[in-house]
Protein backbone atom coordinates (compact mmCIF):
# COMPACT_ATOMS: atom_id res chain seq x y z
CA UNK A 1 0.00 0.00 0.00
CA UNK A 2 1.26 3.48 -0.83
CA UNK A 3 1.91 5.70 2.20
CA UNK A 4 1.25 9.39 2.64
CA UNK A 5 4.97 9.91 3.19
CA UNK A 6 5.89 8.17 -0.06
CA UNK A 7 3.37 10.17 -2.05
CA UNK A 8 4.45 13.44 -0.45
CA UNK A 9 8.15 12.72 -1.04
CA UNK A 10 7.53 11.86 -4.68
CA UNK A 11 5.46 14.99 -5.25
CA UNK A 12 7.97 17.17 -3.41
CA UNK A 13 10.83 15.84 -5.52
CA UNK A 14 8.91 16.44 -8.71
CA UNK A 15 7.84 19.93 -7.68
CA UNK A 16 11.40 20.79 -6.69
CA UNK A 17 12.50 19.75 -10.14
CA UNK A 18 9.81 21.87 -11.74
CA UNK A 19 10.56 24.93 -9.62
CA UNK A 20 14.30 24.85 -10.27
CA UNK A 21 14.19 23.56 -13.82
CA UNK A 22 16.20 20.46 -12.82
CA UNK A 23 14.06 18.06 -14.80
CA UNK A 24 15.65 15.97 -17.52
CA UNK A 25 12.84 16.59 -19.98
CA UNK A 26 12.65 20.30 -19.21
CA UNK A 27 10.29 22.57 -17.31
CA UNK A 28 7.41 22.45 -19.82
CA UNK A 29 7.59 18.69 -20.18
CA UNK A 30 7.51 18.26 -16.39
CA UNK A 31 4.26 20.18 -16.21
CA UNK A 32 2.81 18.19 -19.08
CA UNK A 33 3.84 14.94 -17.42
CA UNK A 34 1.58 15.74 -14.47
CA UNK A 35 -1.34 15.03 -16.78
CA UNK A 36 0.01 11.80 -18.27
CA UNK A 37 -1.67 8.46 -17.53
CA UNK A 38 0.97 6.14 -18.94
CA UNK A 39 0.71 2.60 -17.63
CA UNK A 40 -2.54 3.27 -15.79
CA UNK A 41 -5.82 1.49 -16.43
CA UNK A 42 -9.20 3.22 -16.44
CA UNK A 43 -12.76 1.92 -16.60
CA UNK A 44 -15.16 4.33 -18.28
CA UNK A 45 -18.82 3.37 -18.04
CA UNK A 46 -21.18 4.74 -20.63
CA UNK A 47 -18.08 5.04 -22.79
CA UNK A 48 -19.59 4.26 -26.16
CA UNK A 49 -20.86 7.78 -26.89
CA UNK A 50 -21.21 11.31 -25.58
CA UNK A 51 -19.24 12.34 -22.53
CA UNK A 52 -17.97 8.84 -21.80
CA UNK A 53 -16.58 8.43 -25.31
CA UNK A 54 -14.87 11.82 -25.05
CA UNK A 55 -13.34 10.93 -21.68
CA UNK A 56 -12.12 7.56 -22.98
CA UNK A 57 -10.51 9.25 -25.99
CA UNK A 58 -8.77 11.82 -23.78
CA UNK A 59 -7.44 9.13 -21.44
CA UNK A 60 -6.10 7.11 -24.37
CA UNK A 61 -4.31 10.16 -25.72
CA UNK A 62 -2.77 10.62 -22.27
CA UNK A 63 -1.36 7.08 -22.41
CA UNK A 64 -3.88 5.08 -20.39
CA UNK A 65 -5.30 1.63 -20.97
CA UNK A 66 -9.06 2.12 -21.21
CA UNK A 67 -11.90 -0.32 -20.74
CA UNK A 68 -14.92 1.12 -22.52
CA UNK A 69 -18.12 -0.10 -20.96
CA UNK A 70 -21.37 -0.08 -22.91
CA UNK A 71 -24.76 -1.70 -22.60
CA UNK A 72 -24.11 -4.12 -25.47
CA UNK A 73 -20.99 -5.89 -26.67
CA UNK A 74 -21.44 -4.52 -30.19
CA UNK A 75 -21.56 -0.93 -28.97
CA UNK A 76 -18.58 -1.34 -26.66
CA UNK A 77 -16.45 -3.15 -29.22
CA UNK A 78 -17.30 -0.64 -31.93
CA UNK A 79 -16.26 2.26 -29.68
CA UNK A 80 -12.98 0.53 -28.83
CA UNK A 81 -12.31 -0.17 -32.51
CA UNK A 82 -12.98 3.47 -33.36
CA UNK A 83 -10.66 4.80 -30.66
CA UNK A 84 -7.97 2.17 -31.10
CA UNK A 85 -4.89 2.23 -28.88
CA UNK A 86 -4.91 0.29 -25.63
CA UNK A 87 -8.68 0.11 -25.43
CA UNK A 88 -11.08 -2.77 -25.07
CA UNK A 89 -14.87 -2.83 -25.17
CA UNK A 90 -16.83 -4.66 -22.48
CA UNK A 91 -20.59 -5.00 -22.18
CA UNK A 92 -22.10 -4.29 -18.76
CA UNK A 93 -25.39 -2.79 -17.68
CA UNK A 94 -24.91 -0.75 -14.50
CA UNK A 95 -28.23 -2.01 -13.17
CA UNK A 96 -26.92 -5.60 -13.28
CA UNK A 97 -24.62 -6.12 -10.31
CA UNK A 98 -23.29 -9.44 -11.62
CA UNK A 99 -22.28 -7.67 -14.84
CA UNK A 100 -20.60 -4.91 -12.80
CA UNK A 101 -18.48 -7.47 -10.98
CA UNK A 102 -17.62 -9.17 -14.26
CA UNK A 103 -16.53 -5.81 -15.68
CA UNK A 104 -13.95 -5.52 -12.91
CA UNK A 105 -12.75 -9.09 -13.41
CA UNK A 106 -12.41 -8.62 -17.17
CA UNK A 107 -10.45 -5.39 -16.68
CA UNK A 108 -7.99 -7.03 -14.31
CA UNK A 109 -7.58 -10.07 -16.55
CA UNK A 110 -6.83 -7.81 -19.53
CA UNK A 111 -4.63 -5.14 -17.96
CA UNK A 112 -3.60 -6.45 -14.53
CA UNK A 113 -5.18 -3.81 -12.33
CA UNK A 114 -7.38 -0.74 -12.02
CA UNK A 115 -6.23 2.82 -11.33
CA UNK A 116 -9.19 4.96 -12.39
CA UNK A 117 -12.94 4.40 -12.34
CA UNK A 118 -15.18 6.83 -14.20
CA UNK A 119 -18.85 6.36 -13.37
CA UNK A 120 -20.38 8.08 -16.37
CA UNK A 121 -23.23 5.77 -17.37
CA UNK A 122 -26.64 7.16 -16.54
CA UNK A 123 -30.27 7.02 -17.49
CA UNK A 124 -32.56 10.03 -17.59
CA UNK A 125 -36.22 9.18 -17.05
CA UNK A 126 -38.53 12.09 -17.77
CA UNK A 127 -41.38 11.77 -15.25
CA UNK A 128 -43.27 14.40 -13.34
CA UNK A 129 -44.66 13.66 -9.90
CA UNK A 130 -48.02 12.33 -11.14
CA UNK A 131 -46.34 9.92 -13.55
CA UNK A 132 -43.72 8.49 -11.18
CA UNK A 133 -43.75 4.76 -10.53
CA UNK A 134 -41.85 2.59 -8.10
CA UNK A 135 -40.36 0.71 -11.06
CA UNK A 136 -39.17 3.96 -12.64
CA UNK A 137 -37.64 5.21 -9.42
CA UNK A 138 -35.88 1.90 -8.85
CA UNK A 139 -34.51 1.80 -12.40
CA UNK A 140 -33.06 5.28 -12.00
CA UNK A 141 -31.50 4.45 -8.65
CA UNK A 142 -30.08 1.17 -9.96
CA UNK A 143 -28.23 2.79 -12.87
CA UNK A 144 -27.46 6.27 -11.52
CA UNK A 145 -26.55 5.46 -7.92
CA UNK A 146 -26.44 1.82 -6.86
CA UNK A 147 -24.49 0.55 -9.88
CA UNK A 148 -21.76 3.20 -9.59
CA UNK A 149 -21.34 2.56 -5.87
CA UNK A 150 -21.11 -1.19 -6.38
CA UNK A 151 -18.56 -0.73 -9.18
CA UNK A 152 -16.28 1.22 -6.86
CA UNK A 153 -16.77 -1.42 -4.16
CA UNK A 154 -15.84 -4.22 -6.57
CA UNK A 155 -12.78 -2.30 -7.79
CA UNK A 156 -11.55 -1.41 -4.28
CA UNK A 157 -8.99 -4.23 -3.90
CA UNK A 158 -7.28 -3.05 -7.07
CA UNK A 159 -7.61 0.68 -6.45
CA UNK A 160 -5.90 0.13 -3.09
CA UNK A 161 -2.86 -1.22 -4.91
CA UNK A 162 -2.63 1.70 -7.29
CA UNK A 163 0.01 4.39 -6.59
CA UNK A 164 -2.44 7.03 -7.80
CA UNK A 165 -6.03 5.81 -7.57
CA UNK A 166 -8.89 8.04 -8.64
CA UNK A 167 -12.66 7.67 -8.81
CA UNK A 168 -14.64 10.15 -10.89
CA UNK A 169 -18.42 10.24 -10.63
CA UNK A 170 -20.22 12.12 -13.39
CA UNK A 171 -23.15 13.87 -11.77
CA UNK A 172 -25.12 16.76 -13.32
CA UNK A 173 -25.40 20.49 -12.82
CA UNK A 174 -29.11 19.76 -12.42
CA UNK A 175 -28.54 18.79 -8.78
CA UNK A 176 -27.98 22.51 -8.14
CA UNK A 177 -30.58 23.81 -10.56
CA UNK A 178 -33.56 21.43 -10.87
CA UNK A 179 -35.48 20.95 -14.09
CA UNK A 180 -39.17 20.15 -14.38
CA UNK A 181 -39.82 16.53 -15.24
CA UNK A 182 -36.29 15.36 -14.40
CA UNK A 183 -36.59 15.05 -10.64
CA UNK A 184 -36.15 11.25 -10.65
CA UNK A 185 -32.84 11.54 -12.52
CA UNK A 186 -31.63 14.54 -10.57
CA UNK A 187 -32.51 13.02 -7.20
CA UNK A 188 -30.46 9.91 -7.98
CA UNK A 189 -27.55 12.08 -9.14
CA UNK A 190 -27.82 14.17 -5.98
CA UNK A 191 -27.39 10.93 -4.06
CA UNK A 192 -24.28 10.19 -6.12
CA UNK A 193 -22.87 13.61 -5.30
CA UNK A 194 -23.25 12.97 -1.56
CA UNK A 195 -21.82 9.49 -2.02
CA UNK A 196 -18.83 11.08 -3.76
CA UNK A 197 -18.03 13.12 -0.67
CA UNK A 198 -18.65 10.19 1.67
CA UNK A 199 -16.43 7.89 -0.41
CA UNK A 200 -13.69 10.51 -0.42
CA UNK A 201 -13.79 10.64 3.37
CA UNK A 202 -13.95 6.88 3.90
CA UNK A 203 -11.26 6.04 1.34
CA UNK A 204 -8.82 8.83 2.17
CA UNK A 205 -6.72 6.62 4.45
CA UNK A 206 -6.29 4.22 1.52
CA UNK A 207 -5.08 7.10 -0.69
CA UNK A 208 -7.97 6.74 -3.11
CA UNK A 209 -9.22 10.11 -4.31
CA UNK A 210 -12.92 10.46 -5.16
CA UNK A 211 -14.31 13.47 -7.01
CA UNK A 212 -17.25 14.39 -9.19
CA UNK A 213 -17.89 16.29 -12.39
CA UNK A 214 -21.18 18.13 -12.83
CA UNK A 215 -21.70 18.87 -16.52
CA UNK A 216 -24.19 21.42 -17.76
CA UNK A 217 -25.60 21.56 -21.29
CA UNK A 218 -23.48 19.34 -23.53
CA UNK A 219 -24.44 18.23 -27.02
CA UNK A 220 -24.95 14.58 -26.08
CA UNK A 221 -27.71 12.29 -27.29
CA UNK A 222 -29.44 12.63 -23.91
CA UNK A 223 -29.63 16.40 -24.27
CA UNK A 224 -30.25 16.58 -28.00
CA UNK A 225 -33.25 14.27 -27.62
CA UNK A 226 -35.00 16.95 -25.59
CA UNK A 227 -37.52 19.27 -27.24
CA UNK A 228 -36.22 22.32 -29.08
CA UNK A 229 -37.76 24.57 -26.44
CA UNK A 230 -35.89 22.81 -23.63
CA UNK A 231 -32.61 22.86 -25.54
CA UNK A 232 -32.97 26.58 -26.20
CA UNK A 233 -33.88 27.20 -22.58
CA UNK A 234 -30.73 25.38 -21.44
CA UNK A 235 -28.60 27.55 -23.71
CA UNK A 236 -30.29 30.70 -22.48
CA UNK A 237 -29.53 29.71 -18.86
CA UNK A 238 -25.85 29.33 -19.74
CA UNK A 239 -23.88 32.59 -19.44
CA UNK A 240 -21.36 31.47 -22.07
CA UNK A 241 -24.33 31.37 -24.44
CA UNK A 242 -23.84 28.00 -26.07
CA UNK A 243 -24.00 24.27 -25.65
CA UNK A 244 -20.68 22.54 -25.04
CA UNK A 245 -19.22 19.91 -27.33
CA UNK A 246 -18.72 16.56 -25.54
CA UNK A 247 -14.98 16.81 -26.16
CA UNK A 248 -14.85 19.73 -23.73
CA UNK A 249 -15.36 17.40 -20.77
CA UNK A 250 -12.06 15.63 -21.42
CA UNK A 251 -9.80 18.16 -19.72
CA UNK A 252 -11.78 18.14 -16.49
CA UNK A 253 -11.75 14.34 -16.32
CA UNK A 254 -8.04 14.18 -17.13
CA UNK A 255 -7.24 16.66 -14.38
CA UNK A 256 -9.11 14.59 -11.79
CA UNK A 257 -7.61 11.31 -13.01
CA UNK A 258 -4.02 12.52 -13.14
CA UNK A 259 -1.32 13.48 -10.66
CA UNK A 260 -2.15 17.12 -11.36
CA UNK A 261 -4.97 16.76 -8.81
CA UNK A 262 -3.10 14.70 -6.21
CA UNK A 263 -4.39 16.88 -3.36
CA UNK A 264 -7.97 17.11 -4.61
CA UNK A 265 -10.63 14.82 -3.18
CA UNK A 266 -14.26 15.07 -2.14
CA UNK A 267 -15.05 17.90 -4.51
CA UNK A 268 -17.27 18.28 -7.55
CA UNK A 269 -15.90 20.16 -10.54
CA UNK A 270 -18.73 22.05 -12.21
CA UNK A 271 -18.38 22.25 -16.00
CA UNK A 272 -21.50 24.09 -17.03
CA UNK A 273 -20.56 27.31 -18.78
CA UNK A 274 -21.78 29.24 -15.74
CA UNK A 275 -25.30 27.79 -15.68
CA UNK A 276 -25.35 27.42 -11.91
CA UNK A 277 -23.89 30.82 -11.02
Amino acid sequence: MVTNTAVAETDAAEMAGVETGRVETGRDAAVTDMFRLDGRTAIVTGGTRGLGFAIARTFLRAGANVVICGRTADQAEEAAATLGGASVGVAAHMGDLAAVEQLVETTVERFGGIDVVVNNAGISLGMNLEAMTVAGLQKSLDVNLIGPVMLVQAALPYLERSPSASVINVITAGVMRPTRGLSVYQAAKAGLEMMTRTMALELSDRHIRVNGISPGAFGTDMVMNMTEDRIQAAIERTPLGRMADPSEIGGAALFLASRASNFVTGTTLVVDGGMTI
